[in-house]
């Protein structure tokens, strides 16, 4: 029972030592822990990128898995410091809209905000609360503390206010480019339909350029921005052996379209 794997998502980076604080005090409340370095390297105070990052990985762990994410802009304000529990995970976080996208697409069964204090590292500061927070609290959750234990329950968790694919009355359906990875990808929050090939739609950008869709990264043109279906379902763009963000002066927000080939049966995305 103890050995449940508990993961970190954190904009700390890798040069300075607040991940590794955070494993040390996850493996002192409890030695068995396995944790699993999720991502590191969200750009400061990215919310939204964190938001897609753990939804992207939540699916692919153990149940009971504990998930703890700290990007966190507002460390030591007032914001809440919650635990939530979807199915059978708990995420850990502060109460900032981080968690939107987990919630959205796994349920919410619970909310607890967590107060109990006899659970934190003492004195908290007030700059480092994966530390003294988030870290211990997720250690005695891994130990099968209540959740109740930590705190009152939260009846809404703060949500952010995502785009949303919009069905238009030509046809198309218009998307948002919603994250850059470090390859220079540009994912979108497009899908076909389910069961349907990416290869049956048309692409384009907001300046109509349209964009050739491909099965996968090596079928592009050298140099062309492409377009595939990527590990979680969603159409990404992208440039063969280069940076699409970069060469097309792509950014987070900008509206992408995708519409049904002509006299290709299905349903929409």
């Amino acid at each position: 029972m103890n050995k449940r794997v508990i993961t970190l998502t954190t904009d700390f980076g890798q040069r300075d030592p607040f991940v590794g604080i955070m494993k040390g005090v996850i493996l002192r409340i409890n030695p068995q822990a396995l944790i699993v370095d999720l991502c590191h390297e969200i750009e400061p105070g990215n919310i939204v990128r964190a938001c897609y990052c753990l939804d992207s990985a939540l699916p692919f762990f153990p149940k009971n898995s504990i998930h703890v994410v700290v990007v966190d802009p507002g460390v030591g304000s007032n914001r809440k410091k919650i635990i939530v529990k979807t199915g059978e995970t708990y995420l850990v976080a502060p109460d900032n809209g981080v968690l939107t996208m987990a919630m959205k697409n796994m349920g919410f069964d619970f909310a607890v905000e967590a107060m109990n204090a006899d659970y934190f590292i003492r004195p908290v500061s007030s700059t480092f609360h994966g530390r003294d927070v988030f870290a211990p609290v997720a250690a005695h959750l891994s130990l099968g503390k209540y959740p109740a234990s930590f705190g009152k329950n939260l009846d809404r968790p703060v949500l952010l206010d995502l785009p949303e694919p919009e069905f238009l009355e030509n046809g198309e359906t218009q998307g948002t480019m919603v994250f850059r990875d470090r390859f220079g990808n540009m994912a979108t929050d497009l899908r076909p339909a389910p069961g349907e090939n990416a290869l049956d739609y048309r692409l384009k950008t907001v300046n109509k350029k349209h964009i050739p869709l491909v099965t996968h990264y090596a079928a592009a043109k050298e140099g062309e921005l492409s377009g595939l279906v990527n590990s979680s379902g969603y159409i990404e763009l992208f440039v063969k052996n280069g940076s699409g963000a970069d060469a097309f002066n792509l950014k987070e927000g900008d509206f992408v379209f995708l519409k049904k080939k002509t006299g290709a049966a299905g349903k929409r995305p």
